[in-house]
Parts: C-alpha cells; sequence; structure tokens
C-alpha cells in the first residue's frame, strides 16, 4: 500500500528539518506493506524552507521536496496530492501538534472502506491540551459549521486528514477554496456527496516553537471563518440538483410570505397613524394588556437590567430573569431602537428560524418532497373555520375564551404565532427542534442528538416553564407506547433520562421562583389561561382535528415510519389530555399541538389530492378545485385574521392602538425628565400600561395579572378620581407610596387643579402630570 503524507509549509524554516526527521523515525519500524512518501509543499516560503526541504529531499529517499509559488495551505496540499500516485494520501500540520501515534488509524480507516478519515479532537477518546481561549474559539467554529454547514463532522478543522484516490480524482478538483478552509470544504463536500467519513480520536497538543511566530490573527480568521462556510453554502446551493433548488425557493418564498403576512396589520396601522397625524402604540390587537409587559422588559433590558422589575403593582419584589426579553433589549440596545421597533424587528427575525425548525421537521417526516412542502404550506398559514361559526360568539364579547381558538389564541396557531409576539415564535421554534432532535436521537440512539434535544428545551424552558409538562410527558407516553409494541428503541432510557437532566434545571428554577417570594406566587395564581371547550378546539384547528387520524394509519404503514407516528400520536394524544388537566396555564400548552395535527393529515390530504388529479381533466379544473377548497378548509381565519388587524387599527377602538402625539409628548416626558423612582397614578387601565410600557415609570395599577391586589387597588382609583372617598386624599397618596397623578382629561385636571398638594409638572392637550407635595400638607 502506497501512502502519501504532504506537509503544507510555509516559512516554517525553524521546524521543518526536525517535523520530518521526526515523522521518519516514527514510520521507520511501522508495516513493510506499506511504502511512505513524504511531500514537503513549499507555499511561496520567503526564508530559508526552501532549501532545507531540497537538503532533506538530497538526503532522504522517501523525501520529496515539491515548491509551489501561489500561497494557500489548500494549493500546498493540491499539488502534493495529485504530484503522486497512491493509495492513501493524508495531509498533516508542520508543526506536529497531533501525536503521530494517531497517522495509522488514519491510514487503516481509509485503507478498511472510509473515503474519508478526519483527525477528531472532541472525539470522547481524544486527548487534547490546549488554552482555555483557544478551546473556546475552537467550540465556536464548530457550532457555527455545524448550523450553517449541517455537517455531522464533528472537528472540521483538524489539520490531520487522510482521503483516498476516489477523493483526490472525483472531490479534490470541485474544492473552490485554496487557502486553510480547503480541508475544511473537501470534507463537507465528501459528506454531501454521500461518501463513507470515518472520525479518528487523535492527542493533540498545542505549544510554542521558540522563534517561531504565529501567522494567524484570530479575529482576522474567525471573520474570513464565517465568510468561508456562508461562500460553501452558497456554492453548495447552486450546485444542488434542479429539484432540490426549487424547493429551497419555494421554502424561501413561504418564508417570505409569512413575513410580510403577519405584518400587513402593522404597516397598515403605521400608514393610518401617520395619515391621521396620531401614533402608533405597537398595541397588539389580539391580547393588547400583555403588550405593555413586554415593552417594560424590553425597556428595562435596553437600559441594561438583567432582571426584570414589575413595574406594574408598588410592592418591592424580587427582580425576576426574563432571559429571552433580554436579548430582545439588547438588539434595542446595539441598534438604538424603541421597544416597539424591537419587539416587531426581534419578530421578523425570529420567522425564518421558525420556518427553518418546522421545515427540518417536515424532512425528517417524509422523503416526498410534495408532501413536506404542503404539510409546511399548511402549518404555516393554515388555519380552522372558526369565521364561519363567528356569528355565534359576536355577542358573547364578555366571554371570549368561549370563541374558537383560530380567532384569538395566539400559541394554538402557527400564524397566529407569527403575527403576536416574537416569544411565541422562539418558544415554538425551540418545541419544535426539541421534539425533532428527541425523535432523532430515540431512533438512532444518538446521545448526541439527546443532547442538542436537552439544550433546545433548556432555552425554552427559561422563559416558558409550563412547556416541561409537554417536553417530558410526550416521550414518556411514546416510551410506553413502543414498550406496549414490544419495539423498545435503542438507549431510549438513556436517550429520556439525557434529555431530562439536561432541561429540567431551568424548569424546576422557574417553577421553584414564584415559591421564594410570596407576590410573584400571587401573581401567578392570577394568571389564569383555561382552555375552551373540545368544540371550539376542533372549530380553531378545522380540518385537520379530523383527518389525522387516518393520517396516521397511513403513515405508520409506510416503511421505516412506525416510530415517527407513534411519536406524532404521543404528541397528539398528551396534548389533548393537558390542556384539559386542572393547570392554570393549561390554554397555553395548547402551543405546539397544531403541529402534529397537520403531520399526521398530510397522508390523507396528498392521497386525496392525487385521486382528485387523476380523476379531474384538464389539470386547471383540478387547480381550480383544490384552490377553492383550499380557501373555504384551510385559510379562512388567516385572512380573517389579517383583515381583522387591519380594521381594527383603522377604527382604533379602545383608543389605545393609535394616540395623539400629546399623549406621546407626556410618555415622553416620563421617559427623560421624571425621577426614575416615579410611581404615578392614572385614572384609566390602558393610560397605566402607558406609562409603565411606553413611558418606563412604575404605576399603582396596570396590569391584570402583574398588578398585585387588582381589585383593591382598582377601588381606590376610582374613589381617588372620583374625589368621592370623604378621607383626605393626601393620606392615600402617602400610604400607596405614589409621587405622581396623571390625569387624562378636562374634568379631571379641572378638580385637581384646585387640589394644593398637587404640582403641575407638565401639560400636553388633556393629560397634565401633577407631582405631589407632601410637604407642608398635614394629614
Amino acid at each position: 500500500m502506497r501512502v502519501v503524507v504532504a506537509i503544507p509549509a510555509y516559512n516554517e524554516e525553524g521546524i521543518i528539518s526536525a517535523t520530518v526527521k521526526e515523522l521518519r523515525r516514527f514510520l521507520a519500524d511501522k508495516p513493510k506493506d506499506v511504502s511512505w512518501t513524504i511531500v514537503i509543499a513549499d507555499n511561496g516560503s520567503d526564508d530559508r524552507t526552501g532549501e532545507i526541504g531540497r537538503d532533506l529531499a538530497r538526503e532522504f529517499a522517501d523525501v520529496r521536496y515539491l515548491p509551489v509559488p501561489e500561497r494557500g495551505k489548500g494549493m500546498a496540499i493540491r499539488d502534493a496530492w495529485q504530484s503522486q500516485e497512491a493509495d492513501v494520501y493524508v495531509f498533516m500540520d508542520a508543526d506536529l501538534s497531533t501525536d503521530l501515534r494517531s497517522l495509522l488509524p488514519l491510514v487503516r480507516a481509509v485503507a478498511d472502506g472510509a473515503d474519508v478519515a478526519v483527525g477528531s479532537r472532541v472525539h470522547r477518546d481524544a486527548r487534547v491540551r490546549r488554552a482555555l481561549p483557544r478551546r473556546l474559539i475552537s467550540l465556536g467554529y464548530r457550532l457555527f459549521a455545524k448550523i450553517v454547514l449541517r455537517t455531522v463532522v464533528s472537528d472540521l478543522a483538524c489539520g490531520f486528514k487522510a482521503v483516498s484516490p476516489r477523493v483526490v480524482r472525483d472531490i479534490l478538483p470541485r474544492v473552490i477554496d485554496r487557502r486553510w478552509f480547503f480541508d475544511s470544504e473537501l470534507v463537507i463536500r465528501a459528506e454531501r456527496a454521500g461518501l463513507k467519513i470515518a472520525e479518528i480520536p487523535v492527542n493533540w497538543h498545542e505549544e510554542s516553537v521558540p522563534g517561531r511566530r504565529s501567522k494567524v490573527s484570530v479575529f482576522k480568521v474567525a471573520g474570513d471563518y464565517v465568510r468561508a462556510c456562508f461562500g460553501l453554502r452558497r456554492a453548495l446551493a447552486q450546485e444542488a440538483p434542479p429539484e432540490i433548488r426549487r424547493e429551497r425557493k419555494y421554502v424561501l418564498a413561504l418564508t417570505l410570505a409569512a413575513v410580510l403576512l403577519s405584518s400587513v396589520p402593522f404597516v397598515a396601522g403605521l400608514i393610518i397613524a401617520w395619515w391621521r397625524g396620531q401614533v402608533m402604540t405597537g398595541t397588539q390587537f389580539l391580547s393588547p394588556g400583555d403588550t405593555a409587559v413586554y415593552f417594560s422588559q424590553i425597556a428595562q433590558a435596553k437600559a441594561g437590567h438583567f432582571f426584570w422589575e414589575n413595574a406594574f403593582t408598588t410592592e418591592p419584589m424580587t427582580p425576576m430573569p426574563y432571559f429571552f426579553w433580554w436579548c430582545v433589549g439588547q438588539l434595542a440596545r446595539l441598534l438604538a431602537l424603541s421597544p416597539f421597533a424591537a419587539y416587531h424587528l426581534s419578530r421578523i427575525l425570529l420567522i425564518p428560524c421558525f420556518v427553518a425548525a418546522a421545515y427540518s421537521f417536515f424532512r425528517y417526516i417524509f422523503r416526498d418532497a410534495r408532501a413536506r412542502l404542503t404539510g409546511l404550506t399548511l402549518f404555516l398559514f393554515g388555519s380552522g373555520v372558526g369565521p364561519y361559526f363567528v356569528f355565534m360568539f359576536l355577542g358573547d364579547t364578555a366571554h371570549p375564551e368561549r370563541w374558537p381558538i383560530d380567532l384569538w389564541v395566539g400559541e394554538a396557531n402557527a400564524f397566529l404565532t407569527m403575527m403576536y409576539s416574537p416569544h411565541f415564535v422562539a418558544s415554538f421554534a425551540l418545541l419544535l427542534l426539541s421534539m425533532r432532535w428527541l425523535l432523532e436521537a430515540f431512533e438512532r440512539g444518538s446521545l448526541r442528538r439527546a443532547t442538542a434535544a436537552g439544550l433546545a428545551a433548556a432555552a425554552l424552558l427559561s422563559f416558558h416553564p409550563f412547556q416541561a409538562a409537554t417536553l417530558y410527558a410526550v416521550p414518556a407516553a411514546f416510551l410506553g407506547l413502543r414498550a406496549l409494541r414490544r419495539a423498545w428503541p435503542r438507549r431510549g432510557l438513556a436517550v429520556f433520562l439525557l434529555f431530562a437532566c439536561i432541561s429540567a434545571p431551568l424548569a424546576a428554577f422557574q417553577v421553584a421562583f414564584p415559591l421564594l417570594d410570596p407576590l410573584w406566587k400571587k401573581i401567578a395564581d392570577a394568571n389564569v389561561c383555561i382552555t375552551p371547550p373540545l368544540v371550539f378546539l376542533m372549530i380553531g384547528f378545522g380540518a385537520v382535528s379530523v383527518l389525522w387520524p387516518f393520517g396516521y394509519a397511513r403513515l405508520y404503514r409506510q416503511a421505516g415510519a412506525a416510530a415517527r407516528s407513534d411519536f406524532l400520536f404521543s404528541w397528539v394524544i398528551v396534548g389533548l389530555l393537558l390542556v384539559y388537566l386542572p393547570f392554570a396555564f393549561q390554554r397555553r400548552l395548547l402551543e405546539g399541538l397544531e403541529f402534529p395535527l397537520v403531520v399526521l393529515s398530510v397522508p390523507v390530504i396528498m392521497a386525496v389530492a392525487a385521486k382528485l388529479r387523476a380523476a379531474l381533466r384538464p389539470p386547471a379544473v383540478y387547480y381550480l378545485i383544490v384552490s377553492v377548497v383550499v380557501l373555504v378548509l384551510f385559510l379562512p381565519a388567516t385572512l380573517l385574521t389579517v383583515v381583522r388587524g387591519s380594521v381594527t387599527y383603522y377604527k382604533n377602538q379602545p383608543p389605545i392602538f393609535l394616540v395623539s402625539k400629546e399623549e406621546e409628548a407626556v410618555m415622553a416626558w416620563f421617559r427623560n425628565a421624571s425621577p426614575k423612582t416615579a410611581v404615578v397614578l392614572t385614572s384609566s387601565g390602558w393610560l397605566d400600561g402607558r406609562v409603565a410600557g411606553w413611558g418606563e415609570r412604575r404605576v399603582y395599577v396596570g396590569h391584570w395579572v402583574d398588578t398585585i391586589d387588582l381589585k383593591r387597588k382598582s377601588q381606590e382609583v376610582e374613589k381617588f378620581f372620583s374625589l368621592s372617598d370623604p378621607a383626605d386624599p393626601l393620606v392615600f397618596l402617602r400610604s400607596a407610596g405614589i409621587t405622581h397623578v396623571l390625569a387624562g382629561s378636562a374634568a379631571e385636571t379641572g378638580r385637581f387643579d384646585a387640589l394644593p398638594f398637587l404640582r403641575s409638572m407638565f401639560s400636553s392637550g388633556p393629560y397634565k402630570v401633577y407631582e405631589i407635595d407632601f410637604g407642608g400638607h398635614t394629614e
């Protein structure tokens, strides 16, 4: 067996001689049926590397010196390999960072049938000695490459690889990079071509060689690495077969459509506000009361606070970590955005991530491109048939929770999720990733995939801890179902335990936090989200709520799909049970349930479509009928929501979506001129929310959940503003800790101007801000 070992060298006069001699000594007593040729590929050196290389080639018959005029590690390796005929081609870095004892296993892997053998410093059997900063940088490179290039190879950058003649013949000519990214691209292209890749553990040490300066700038290489990864991804996309390129373009078009369609109401609101000379607040029409809380969290994070202080009540509470909104706040801080702008920018940026997570799941379930694209389209834009029943509920405005869920529950429907809030988009995407990787871990017995699923679940539970019920109950039910079928997944229990151990600490912390502060417990108990009756769920999910059992039966019979079918079936059954268990947050658990319903309905939809396609002629008739069916059965609530949102902003009832510039001036005064310790009292619940969310100051009453003792405080506020309480109002203001009063009408300002302890601080239109003067006034 002939083996060529290429050593790319650029200005290595200090080490090249010792490296070659050390390599020859190591190979001297190796198997005699292997002939070794060492090629010193001088990569345009301008020191004595060339002279030393020529001397070594004259001294040793198994050493070749090859001058490579064009600089670039990739050019050196390419020319060295192509200069010799061999059965195995190897390259290694000149500094011998990799222990030579790993060389024979590397060669043997190719000789035994692998097309590429990659030295891995992250293999469980590898031994690495390296400074911590370099370890962290290497970890960043690996994670970035895995995300961008979707590779399973653990260590692309290790300078210790071997390939077969097939790779040199078929893959090498297609490699574009000529420099240090060359070998990474070679491995990725071999992987995409379906060639066999082996990862060999190596012992690796990082030592500085006297007189040898590093030729690498960490920051420059980091930028080059990012550009190289994205450049390779673009190149591979352009080289993909036409059908794959068409599928990717369709997914890209769906993503763009999701961003644009979900943003229509807000763009309409901005245009209407500009036309009327008003200001759009950004208040959501689906759940308007919560928007102020989100904006308050973003504003505090933008100001540099990691923990959120509840600005909607006056009681001192333990600040709570809200990692997701902290990230949005950092985006606002970095780009100097308002909370409103950061809220929607993060929502828009997260939609492609959400689509990618859903598409990845559909690709894992369905081999047929039509099936996965049909499912993805239906999932992103499909809805229930709630609009056909809306006439039954319009009069019941006092109980919107009895409406079909596709008309108002943001987390129950993918399109409503994308339209509503970035934290719902992130939550749904992380849920899909967790379930997707967990299913793969069960099918492959992969602890690595279980780890990835656990990390995604941990990120989700850091801000939506109630999803622990779904994340743990679904896989437990799946394992029970597979046990009944006597088809227990390989390493199933280990996968589940690893997943739970990684993610559970975040859930435990979020659950335990309210127990440490009774006020947070009080707020948690007040946050009751009850699931509507089952009939409203079926109406809200629409056709898929009827089709999924038949689709499950069809999918289960497909080759290799039994475990996936059982996982999705468990998700549906457990999901339906969870949303009616006696949890205060049961409606929140509707998030994610739509996905398995859609997936399991796809086989039925595809079968019906195939029969219609065969029966209807000409094709135009088929497409016409399908379009009508899709519009009538799968899109009514989506289209209605887009129209309803735009109409809501146009009507501006209640007047909280668009406000006058005078009111906006008041909020700006609170942000910029009032003391940060101010506590504000207003007569309007909506105005209270505006002060806390937009004015960024604490309020006495503000949000139906986050205000402690809301009922009592609301009664106190009503008495104060009506001046109907015979008690001294100054006593109430002092005991409540209120420092400012905001009057929102001429009637209120007329009454308050007469009170000696209220000092006017700012006025704008009908609004006037008073500061309470406690000095000189007795109780």
